[in-house]
Formats: C-alpha cells, sequence, structure tokens
C-alpha cells in the first residue's frame, strides 16, 4: 500500500488499467525489469519511485501473492489453465489490443508463440510458463484454418 500503490495508481494507469498488474506474480527482479520497460514507453519515474514501486508491486503481485502452495498447476488443456490464459489475453493483451484482434484471429503454433513472445518483447511481461500457457491456449482455441 503507501506510496507504491499511489505510484500504481498515478503513473502505470495513466497509459493502462491495474488490472493487467495484477496478474503477473512477478518476483522483484522481474518486476524490476518490467517497470524498466515501461520508463521505456514513457512511464515517467525517478530511481526512488522505480524502487518504491518494485517493492509494492513484488509483495503485493509477486509469485507468492499468486496464492498457490502445491498442487503442481493445471494439466495442459484443462479448464483452469483455459481460464488462466482467458484472463491473460482479457487483463494483458486487452491493455494494448481490443480483445477481437486475439479472438478473431487464427494462427499455427509456431504463429502463435512467434506473435506471443513479441508481444512479450514489447512489455506485456508474461513469465515462461504463461508464455506457454497462452499459447497452447491459442493454438487449440484458434487454429489455422486448413
Amino acid at each position: 500500500e503507501g506510496d507504491g500503490k499511489k505510484i500504481v495508481e498515478d503513473v502505470c494507469a495513466a497509459c493502462h488499467s491495474i488490472e493487467p498488474i495484477t496478474k503477473q506474480n512477478l518476483d522483484k527482479e522481474g518486476w524490476k525489469d518490467l517497470v524498466g520497460k515501461m520508463q521505456g514507453y514513457g512511464a515517467t519515474l525517478d530511481d526512488r519511485q522505480v524502487a518504491t514501486v518494485t517493492d509494492y508491486l513484488a509483495k503485493n503481485f509477486g509469485p507468492k501473492a499468486a496464492g498457490g502452495g502445491g498442487g503442481g498447476g493445471a494439466a495442459a488443456g484443462s479448464s483452469a489453465s483455459d481460464e488462466e490464459a482467458k484472463n491473460i489475453i482479457s487483463g494483458v493483451c486487452s491493455s494494448c489490443h481490443d480483445p477481437d484482434l486475439v479472438t478473431g484471429s487464427t494462427n499455427t503454433k509456431e504463429g502463435w508463440q512467434d506473435t506471443v513472445q513479441s508481444m512479450n518483447a514489447k512489455g506485456a511481461g508474461l513469465s515462461e510458463k504463461d508464455v506457454e500457457l497462452l499459447v497452447n491456449y491459442l493454438a487449440r482455441t484458434y487454429p489455422q484454418k486448413k
């Protein structure tokens, strides 16, 4: 809470909703990298603010904040992983794109992999696990028409 939350609400929410932030669950280093990327996109943060917001995000939206604690995760193709992929689309992808752009597209698994990795390089901030989960979901749900 405190200063970190205020910075997120003032600076981050000036460009996108808070929802994609709450779904990232990155560790401190991951948040620091993502905040740095956002600075490259125009987020105006000084070094002190970067440290404050990184600490806030890691504490409140880090891997431990994601819940879990056992269970080993959802199997590929399960409804839980599908829901997680849908949440990524509605939270992360939709912070820049109309959801119809994603759901109206088709591609091969390799094509989806290229697309998702390209978006991640532009600041989507997905973990490798989430990239894999999203690519599998997109390839299964929106396959290239033959």
